[in-house]
């Protein structure tokens, strides 16, 4: 009897079904967003094979502005994603990825020379490492030393996601990221559906209701979850729509950032259009979208993210959202949008 049988699958079971998965070589089936960047599309498509049919994620989980960034990537599998970072990093950047599952850290190893090849990287700037990722700690990723975290459809696999979620916020900096894509429920789920062990491979009898990610961010320290994007995961075999019910699932793309204990006060940002891939527009999340040149007040949060991560250099920011009328004037006689006079005096 396995311990899916008798309840929430144990990391040792997780390890033994994505351990013959991987020596099984079945790619899984996945899809993109249509708003990824073209230097990550390329990326991808130098990803050797051996690698790609290893991929067990949803998308792709590679946010912007990576130059010169340390960056961890959980629960990294064959790498695929490390090997994309490590293109997009540059020489002063570094990628570590972890893994719990030997065979996967394994093949990774093996193709850190091919990848430097293709990518014309001069110093190898990437490394794999066989570890948990609930416990950085015992493979030697220290308190406060990563710029970004990154994680595809791993946490969800994992028994005790508090613990994971914990270990992300210990080992970022203060302004760090955590940007992940993982898969989401509805509501909560029931015991019959958590021993399936069939669903917890497919990163479904795992999942989080979405609400409890909120819960869980909020008591470790974490800013809220800011939502990027989303993509149905229908279930179609009648077997598990009967045992899932009515319940929904998703896969969604989060940012959460590690802020300091001080907030800043709401503010005007105006973006730069410097990010690379990112020229005519900066997506935080679905609700703040930035377009070069406009101005655009935000709350505390917000002007907080901003002012603490590594893109505090793509924005101006007006700190007091005390607009001047006079200046607002003057900007607006500068774009050709004068308005009409109240009245003259003559």
């Amino acid at each position: 009897m396995s311990s899916c049988e008798t309840g929430a699958c144990t990391l040792d079971t997780v390890k033994d079904i994505y351990n013959a998965w991987s020596q099984s070589g079945s790619e899984f089936k996945y899809g993109y967003s249509g708003t990824l960047d073209s230097k990550i599309k390329e990326a991808l498509s130098l990803v050797h094979p051996e690698i790609t049919k290893r991929f067990y994620g949803c998308g792709v989980a590679v946010p912007e502005k990576l130059q010169g960034q340390n960056v961890l990537d959980l629960g990294c599998g064959s790498g695929r994603e490390s090997f994309v970072i490590s293109s997009l990093i540059g020489p002063h950047g570094h990628v570590t990825g972890i893994d719990m599952t030997e065979d996967l850290v394994q093949v990774a190893n093996e193709y850190i020379d091919y990848h430097k090849e293709k990518y014309g990287i001069e110093k190898t700037n990437i490394e794999f490492k066989l570890g948990y990722v609930e416990k950085l700690g015992e493979i030697g990723i220290g308190a406060d030393s990563c710029d970004v975290l990154v994680s595809n459809g791993v946490i969800n696999l994992t028994p005790d996601k508090k613990a994971v979620l914990a270990e992300a916020y210990r080992v970022l900096k203060t302004g760090g990221e955590l940007y992940f894509s993982d898969v989401y429920c509805s509501t909560e789920l029931s015991d019959d559906v958590r021993k399936n062990q069939h669903l917890w491979g497919q990163c479904i009898a795992g999942t989080l209701w979405w609400k409890k990610l909120f819960d869980m961010t909020k008591e470790i320290g974490f800013s809220e979850p800011r939502l990027v994007e989303v993509a149905p995961v229908p279930i179609c075999g009648k077997q598990y729509k009967d045992l899932l019910g009515d319940a929904r699932f998703l896969s969604a793309t989060y940012r959460l950032f590690k802020l300091p204990k001080k907030t800043s006060a709401p503010a005007i940002l105006q973006y730069q259009g410097d990010i690379p891939g990112c020229e005519n527009a900066f997506r935080l999340d679905v609700r703040n979208i930035f377009k070069k040149g406009e101005l655009r007040p935000v709350d505390e949060t917000v002007a907080t993210i901003i002012t603490t991560s590594r893109f505090k250099d793509n924005f101006k920011i007006i700190q007091n959202q005390v607009i001047n009328p006079f200046d607002y004037l003057d900007e607006l006689d500068a774009g050709g949008n004068r308005p009409v006079d109240a009245y003259s005096v003559e």
